[in-house]
Parts: C-alpha cells; sequence; structure tokens
C-alpha cells in the first residue's frame, strides 16, 4: 500500500472509548465501538450509514466473531444489543464522502465472511449460515475488493486480525484470571474483561428466584430473557450454552443468586480469595 497515514479520533478522550480510525485520502473508516458505550451511537448521525460490520467477542474463551452488513448500522445494533451477547465490541466500516450502497455492503460482508473462515482466527459460528457470493457487475466487484482490503488494513492495524492470518510465532493469549461465584444451586465462573465481567459458558444457574427479584419485575424479566437464549435446563439448573458479558462484577452476580449481592465478596479466586482482594492487589502493583 505504499506510506500510508491513518488517522484515529478518540471521542471520549479515552483509548478503552468509541473510537474511529480513517485511512487518509482512501474514503475508509473503521468505527470502534465497545458494547459498553453503545449509547454513543443515538449521538451521532454517521452511525446510521450503510456499512460492513464485524461484533468481536468470546466463547468458552476463544475469539468469536460475527460478520454483518446493514443500511442502518445505528437500527441495526442495537438489535444485536438485544438478541446476541457474546460480544464486546463493534467493529465498523464506513465509506467517506458517498455511502455504501446496499449492494456493496451485500458483497463486502461476503468478502469478509470468506476471509474470516479462510483465515480461522475468531470462531464464525455466530454467523448461523453460509454467506453466498451476491450477483454484482464487474465494476462493483472489482470496486468492493479495492475497499475492502482496506478494510482489512485497518482491522490488522488496530490488532483485529480477522480477516487476516498472522505470519511468524503467535503467542498464546494470557490465560485470564478466573473467578467462581457458589450459592445454593449456582456454580458459575467468569473473568474480569475491562469494566465489565463475563460469565463462561457451562456455568450452572439456579432457576430460583429470590424475594428481592421478584419485587423487581424488569430485573426479572431480564434475567429469564438471558437464560431462556442463552442457557438450557438440566438436572434442574440452567446451563449456559455461550459466554454473557456483564457491565460490572455485580450486574453479574445478580444474574447468577437471582438476588442483592457484594461482588467484592461473593465472586472468588481459586485460592478462595475474594474479587476485592484482587482489585487491591492490581492497584497497588
Amino acid at each position: 500500500m505504499g506510506r500510508t497515514t491513518v488517522t484515529t479520533t478518540l471521542y471520549d478522550g479515552k483509548y478503552d472509548g468509541p473510537q474511529v480510525s480513517t485511512l487518509f485520502g482512501e474514503g475508509c473508516s473503521m468505527y470502534v465501538i465497545p458494547r459498553k458505550d453503545l449509547k454513543f451511537i443515538s449521538s451521532h448521525d454517521e452511525m446510521k450509514k450503510p456499512a460492513l460490520y464485524v461484533l468481536i467477542g468470546s466463547e468458552s474463551g476463544s475469539p468469536a466473531a460475527y460478520i454483518g452488513q446493514t443500511d442502518d448500522f445505528s437500527h441495526r445494533i442495537k438489535d444485536h444489543d438485544y438478541k446476541k451477547s457474546f460480544w464486546t465490541t463493534a467493529l465498523a466500516f464506513m465509506r467517506e464522502g458517498k455511502d455504501l450502497t446496499s449492494n456493496d455492503v451485500k458483497y463486502l460482508e461476503y468478502l469478509g465472511y470468506k476471509a474470516a473462515v479462510d483465515v480461522g482466527t475468531y470462531s464464525t459460528g455466530q454467523n448461523k449460515q453460509d454467506i453466498k457470493e451476491p450477483t454484482v457487475n464487474q465494476w462493483e466487484e472489482d470496486s468492493n475488493c479495492s475497499f475492502f482490503e482496506k478494510c482489512r488494513f485497518l482491522a490488522d492495524f488496530r490488532g483485529y486480525h480477522v480477516f487476516t492470518k498472522v505470519t511468524g510465532t503467535v503467542l498464546p493469549p494470557p490465560q485470564r484470571k478466573m473467578f467462581t461465584l457458589r450459592c445454593r444451586l449456582t456454580e458459575a465462573r467468569g473473568y474480569i474483561d475491562g469494566d465489565g465481567f463475563v460469565v463462561v459458558k457451562d456455568s450452572r444457574i439456579d432457576p430460583a428466584v429470590t424475594k428481592w427479584l421478584a419485587e423487581r419485575a424488569s430485573k426479572e424479566k431480564e434475567r429469564n430473557d438471558l437464560l431462556s437464549s442463552n442457557a438450557t435446563m438440566a438436572d434442574g439448573v440452567w446451563v449456559l450454552e455461550r459466554d454473557i458479558p456483564f457491565e460490572s462484577a455485580h450486574m453479574a452476580g445478580v444474574f447468577c443468586v437471582a438476588g442483592s449481592v457484594n461482588a467484592m465478596k461473593v465472586w472468588k479466586d481459586e485460592e478462595n480469595r475474594p474479587l476485592s482482594d484482587f482489585i487491591k492487589d492490581m492497584e497497588q502493583s
């Protein structure tokens, strides 16, 4: 690609907040939007544009991705926030100046899905069916193949190797510090993820609801919806079929025990030390 300039804007001045990286003079931008910051979507009109997008997350501790396309990214991502639990970050690829067309994003979705499957760095099981090659004319094919290479470049530049196989020695991912919560029939495991907390696949969740939760109908419904869409019943308990991210360890704890909890005390590591001790050690190191 030769000498290339990439500009990155941090919308709230934080490295882990919503941001956009743009290939200078190439008309291609990649928005990086943490799930915890989806309120950003509503206040920025550019989020209503057509886009190729990727949801980044994990399943059972392994990287997972969903590749999609839309004529209105803001509408589509809100739908995914409600229906898909595995992801923690969204990447949205948009064209500056002249917007991508419906045909464009459909062909880009095909190119992105094909590349992700060929590379295999991220599991693509979240895409429930193969994406077939759409019919486009030769000009559209050439134009979109060129634009996709810019998307691939930006994803690699930011460290999301969804579309490119990393060559050379690949270091294994660092082992996450795991914590366990045990209460009644619940035996859940999870890990800290930035400011949030992820309860992992195969955690066992007590179906019983405490009086505290029963008096909060909206929270009870939210828990029931999460369980019915992400777990199966076995031997009288819910067993998670996939990882579920939460905004905090407290919210993860409320989900697991169906009641009020002190997250700093109930989540414990393999040495039976509470989460509060781990956080204190991290702050002092």
